[in-house]
């Protein structure tokens, strides 16, 4: 309950986990009582599965010398489907995506979000698009555990819709807010500033809509200001940010309201009071010096308090409910790409990969990968079309198909 009321006070309404409970975020992988009243307006929830080939051990084919066919067959639990697929950058991680592609373990078509792609080719890429499935972008875990991610450029470059998400605690961000800074700072200082803003939100928003299939005939049930749509609402203090900026670059204090289905959870204490229903049930909590109130009582929070909350955060879990502007988060793995070919693991090129001489992309972010190499050789660079064009900046990764 306190991991989810730290990402309600980020901004954020809905999660996609194997666990949670009723109340405060919505699961959109739970059961229909975690939809949260959603399941009255037709949608149902997705399955999520972390291991989708039964290879809990992180072996997979490639490393086994195994064929597809050795390995379970997955088995999604709803027309909605999140997997962890392709979670690396050796041949394993790209294997895994070439065996759930195919024969009885084809698992990717609409409905299917992935979760990482981190280890994906640019073909790959164009199938993933041409089967109407989508990407789940979760750049901090990636970038602390491989040093890379999900070719995030070349995914936009073939159509691929992406949402973005904070996979586990242990190597992910502390909340949304924090894995909007991450993607951000990846983009500005990596992607050579690829993505705009409204781009950025619209994988928080819009996007993730798209993921949990809250958009029917082209209408959005979430994910959208529309009529019709429920009224999961984030509002954010516009004063040191504009635009869309005051989401993707907001600070725990930014954030004035937080509705979910009409429902007030948290925000300004003075908005608090004047929009929920049940404002004397709200709690008071000075956040970074910004009076707020805190709504758990009437959320099937079973009366816990937001003090005890933070008893128990303070005593058990890896981050605090809020941190302040400027404040460093104790704990939070870096979103800076680590390149092992130098002393202290921070390339100098222009583009962070660490290619300084025949980089085939240097203003983008493409660094060399295992399961690039051919033969057996040295890591190099992807290339699909081979045109000696990196597939991160490629405008035609697939040779114009």
């Amino acid at each position: 309950m306190g991991a989810e009321l730290r990402f309600v006070m980020s901004g954020a309404t809905g999660t996609i986990t194997s666990g949670g409970r009723p109340g405060l975020l919505r699961n959109y992988a739970g059961n229909a009582a975690a939809l949260e009243g959603l399941a009255d307006r037709g949608m149902t929830a997705g399955h999520f599965d972390t291991f989708p080939l039964g290879d809990s051990t992180r072996n997979n084919p490639v490393i086994d010398g195994k064929p597809c066919d050795q390995y379970s067959r997955p088995s999604p639990r709803s027309s909605l489907y999140f997997p962890h697929i392709a979670e690396g950058i050796n041949d394993g991680a790209e294997n895994e995506l070439v065996c759930l592609m195919s024969g009885d373990k084809d698992v990717v078509k609409e409905g299917t979000g992935i979760i990482h792609a981190v280890g994906i080719t640019a073909q790959q890429a164009q199938l993933i698009k041409d089967r109407g499935a989508k990407v789940i972008w979760s750049p901090r875990t990636n970038i602390f555990l491989y040093g890379n991610t999900a070719p995030v450029t070349l995914l936009r470059q073939v159509g691929v819709p992406m949402a973005l998400g904070t996979d586990w605690l242990p190597s992910g961000s502390m909340n949304m807010l924090r894995e909007l800074e991450c993607a951000r700072f990846l983009n500005e200082s990596y992607f050579g500033s690829t993505f705009s803003d409204q781009e950025i939100w619209e994988m928080a928003t819009l996007n993730g809509a798209l993921v949990v299939g809250g958009v029917r005939d082209g209408k959005y049930l979430v994910g959208a200001l529309e009529v019709g749509a429920v009224a999961d609402i984030s509002i954010f203090d516009s004063r040191v940010n504009k635009g869309y900026r005051a989401a993707i670059a907001a600070s725990s204090e930014d954030v004035v309201l937080v509705m979910r289905g009409g429902k007030v959870l948290y925000g300004d204490a003075a908005l608090v009071d004047g929009t929920a229903k049940d404002a004397p049930d709200c709690e008071a909590l000075d956040v970074c010096g910004a009076p707020k109130h805190v709504c758990l009582k009437n959320d099937n929070t079973d009366g816990v308090t937001v003090a005890r909350l933070q008893e128990l955060l303070a005593a058990g879990t890896l981050y605090p409910l809020f941190t302040c502007r400027g404040q460093a988060v104790e704990g939070e793995p870096t979103c800076q790409p680590y390149r092992a070919e130098y002393p202290d693991g921070l390339a100098t090129d222009r583009d962070g990969d660490g290619v300084v001489e025949g980089d085939n992309c240097p203003d983008i972010f493409n660094p060399p990968r295992p399961m690039d190499a051919v033969g057996g050789g040295a890591p190099v660079q992807s290339d699909g079309d081979g045109d000696g064009v990196g597939d991160a900046c490629d405008e035609t990764p697939n040779g114009g198909i």
